[in-house]
This record gives structure tokens, C-alpha cells and sequence, in this order.
């Protein structure tokens, strides 16, 4: 079975919201390689050069942790999103994403995809996704992913999960792209009407 990863922000040497990295991590060792001891994530020792902006950590494992790393963070910038339709599986944050960069490759003039899986809106390549009906921020409720910052926002309320379908979308007035390295702004949120949705 392949590697897992998490990945998590490291801001000025900090490690961002390490609980719940921590319970997805042993949530997936659990469930595919019934690994019930719990790893910790909080003996991680940030490099001195992370003291200053945003850095990636990037941790890889399997029943154990194989390998740490850290890379600056170079946001993708994303404005538009392509609807694309597929039947893939990712309920586990696998380190072999090719399948998703197929998908990616589907997205044309756009700068990510939006994936539509058994009519119901999913995620973005790399992304959770929210949506704005004027009122609330909604979230898809069949994520290909449950990401660590979607998870933070449902339990604090910020956000309602939902079943979306793609006939609701023209429905919607903004779209945000939330991770682990892009939470919650609403400065970040662009037009739903920049939905491609011949997908």
C-alpha cells in the first residue's frame, strides 16, 4: 500500500493546528493498516530556517512516521475552477496523486477543477471548497477528502455541510478554496459565476 502524508503549516516555526493533523493521521493508520497506537505529532522539531513566513511540512507514513520535510509555501493561486466528473476514490490523504493530476489536467483555461462525483459535488484538486448562498458558507457533505481546515470550521461553526449537485451551483454567489494553508478568508473567495460547468 502506498504512503500516506499530512500536510501541515509551519508559521515562523510553529506547526499550525497539530491535533488535527494528528487525528486524521491515526484515523487512516487505523483504518488501513490497523495501526491503534496513536502517533504524535508534537515532537516535530521545526528547522531554524522556518522562523521566518509561511513553510509547507510535509510528513510521511505508513503504520510509522518515514520521513519529515519542510519547503517554503508558493500558493496556487486560485480563481476559477473547471467542473470535471469522475468516480475517484481518495478517502485518505495518498501520497500517489495520479489520478487527481489526470484530473487536473482536465481543467483548461481554468485554474483547478471542481470534482462531480455520483452527481454530488466534491473537491477541488488540492482543496476543500466552499460555497455562498448569501447567507451561510456552505461545504460539500461528500468531500473526496475531509480536510484538517474544513473539519476546524464545521466544529466552530463557521461553515454548514450540505449535499450540493451541479444544477445548485449557478445558485451560489462566491467560492472559497480552503486547506491547511489556506483557511477561512473571505479575500480569497472569488466568483462562482468563473465555474465552468460543461464539465
Amino acid at each position: 500500500m502506498c504512503l500516506l502524508f499530512e500536510t501541515i503549516a509551519c508559521q515562523q516555526s510553529q506547526l499550525q493546528h497539530l491535533a488535527w493533523h494528528e487525528q486524521r493521521l491515526n484515523n487512516s493508520r487505523a483504518t488501513l493498516f490497523k495501526a491503534h497506537k496513536p502517533v504524535s505529532l508534537q515532537n516535530i522539531q521545526p528547522p531554524k530556517f522556518t522562523k521566518k513566513g509561511l513553510w509547507k511540512c510535509r510528513v510521511l507514513y505508513k503504520q510509522q512516521i518515514t520521513g519529515i520535510s519542510f519547503e517554503p509555501y508558493q500558493p496556487r493561486k486560485v480563481q476559477s475552477l473547471k467542473l470535471v466528473h469522475s468516480t475517484l476514490r481518495y478517502a485518505h490523504k495518498y501520497e500517489d496523486r495520479t489520478e487527481l493530476d489526470t484530473l487536473y489536467a482536465m481543467r483548461g483555461s481554468a485554474d483547478d477543477i471542481l470534482i462531480c462525483k455520483n452527481g454530488l459535488i466534491t473537491d477541488t484538486s488540492i482543496a476543500n471548497v466552499l460555497f455562498f448562498d448569501g447567507t451561510h458558507w456552505l461545504t460539500p457533505a461528500t468531500p473526496l477528502l475531509p480536510g484538517t481546515m474544513r473539519a476546524q470550521l464545521l466544529h466552530l461553526g463557521k461553515i454548514k455541510a450540505a449535499h450540493i449537485t451541479q444544477k445548485q451551483l449557478p445558485y451560489f454567489s462566491k467560492v472559497m478554496v480552503i486547506n491547511a494553508l489556506n483557511p477561512f478568508n473571505e479575500a480569497r473567495a472569488f466568483s462562482a459565476a468563473t465555474i465552468q460547468l460543461d464539465g
